[in-house]
């Protein structure tokens, strides 16, 4: 079968296809050399001839690794063809992004922030954060590996295979380190810190504040991680909070906890 876009007249260029990309699953893509040389820095992976066909030879026919999705995200690109990537998987976009740099074309453009492909690939963060991370990492795009570091707070990184962490620059691989210990640390001084006393009380109900924030963090200090739920956190400051007789001392502690809140979520 043929591609549905790249298709003997479909109309890219004012001259006829003079080459044929056969996927690994059979799909026939009828493309321009000049097109692709002009766009690639290494004649697509030498797999084109830097000279210009004969305008009486046969279409070259060349097959390549790519399935059909890929191919066609990679060619759209090299093309400059707008392309539409809402239903593409996350495993197609990275076999897109691995493509391009085997054929020679530049990825910074499309890992770029606000691109369509760059948002699509932002799309699959939530449960795709580490890989979306690494690929990142790869091609040394630095706004769409802070974006995915937001979705790895707690990432094991005792989870990273050899193969992950070969693929990977040592510099991504510490910022994302740095980035979960610095965010432990900066909940545990938020919360180190007690809450005011209330000077009008009585000394035992001042204790019963302070006993009761003491309990709070070290229950606290067992559950603490970088993306500890909002929920959990306020839950852990305020148990038992019922039990403390002064209502101004409730207030306090109340305030106290939302202050800590708004500060971790900055």
């Amino acid at each position: 079968s043929q591609s549905s876009t790249f298709y003997p007249h479909a109309g890219f260029d004012k001259d006829a296809p003079d080459t044929i990309l056969l996927t690994m699953d059979q799909v026939l893509f009828y493309v321009h050399r000049h097109r692709l040389l002009s766009a690639s820095n290494n004649a697509f992976s030498s797999l084109l001839r830097a000279t210009k066909a004969i305008h009486f030879e046969p279409p070259q026919v060349i097959s390549v690794s790519e399935d059909e999705a890929t191919l066609c995200a990679v060619l759209s690109i090299a093309y400059g063809h707008p392309a539409r990537y809402e239903s593409t998987s996350f495993d197609s976009l990275r076999a897109c992004v691995t493509s391009l740099r085997r054929f020679g074309f530049p990825t910074q453009d499309i890992l770029s922030p606000k691109s369509p492909f760059a948002e699509r690939l932002l799309a699959h963060a939530p449960i795709r954060a580490i890989d979306l991370y690494l690929l990142a990492a790869e091609n040394d795009a630095e706004s769409l590996a802070v974006a995915a570091s937001g979705y790895l707070l707690s990432f094991p990184m005792p989870r990273l295979t050899d193969d992950q962490v070969a693929r990977v620059n040592g510099r991504y691989l510490l910022r994302l380190f740095t980035l979960q210990t610095n965010r432990k640390l900066e909940l545990r001084k938020l919360v180190l810190t007690p809450p005011p006393v209330h000077v009008l009380c009585e000394p035992r109900t001042q204790k019963a504040l302070s006993t009761l924030w003491v309990r709070a963090t070290g229950q606290l200090a067992w559950e603490i991680d970088p993306d500890i739920p909002i929920a959990r956190l306020r839950a852990l400051m305020t148990t038992n909070s019922d039990s403390l007789e002064c209502q101004a001392c409730r207030d306090i502690l109340e305030r106290h906890v939302e202050a800590i809140l708004r500060a971790w979520t900055l």
